[in-house]
Order: C-alpha cells, then structure tokens, then sequence
C-alpha cells in the first residue's frame, strides 16, 4: 500500500522501540521493507506519543494532527486499507 501511495503523499515511519539499529537493520532486510525506520533506543518517542503496546498504528494528516490510532499487528492488505478508507 505504501508503495502504491507514497507518490501522493502517503508516508510511512515505523519507530523501532528499544532495541539496537543492528536489531532494526535486520527486521527491515529479514521483511524487505520499503519505508523508513526511526530508532527511539531510550523510548523517548514511545513515551511522547503514550504507546501502550506494539505494535500500534498512528495515522497522522498532513497538518501534522493524529486521525486516527489502531493498537495490535495490521495483519494483511485489506485490514490495511480498511484503516484508511476514510481518510482516502
């Protein structure tokens, strides 16, 4: 979905919680990810954002305003999509 959005706009940041960029480096080549991690090593940006499990899904606007939160794994394409039909 990301690559087929990404040239309108849509933007894709995972944050990798606690753990090592060697850890994160990993993770990104084991599932080919497209899209760009930030590492939050000490947990500052968890804690900014109040994350209480992981994986949990932020779906920021343009402006910068949280939309929309979805707590738990986005497991396929079409739960994906399902998230952000009204934002669309």
């Amino acid at each position: 979905v990301y690559n087929e959005m990404k040239d309108k706009g849509f933007v894709v940041l995972a944050v990798n919680v606690k753990q090592s960029a060697a850890a994160a480096k990993a993770y990104v080549k084991k599932f080919k990810l497209s899209y760009p991690i930030a590492l939050d090593q000490k947990g500052e940006i968890s804690k900014q954002y109040s994350v209480r499990g992981i994986p949990m899904n932020f779906l920021i606007n343009r402006e910068g305003v949280l939309k929309d939160l979805l707590v738990g794994d986005i497991s396929d394409e079409s739960m994906l999509k399902n998230f952000l039909k009204p934002y669309i």
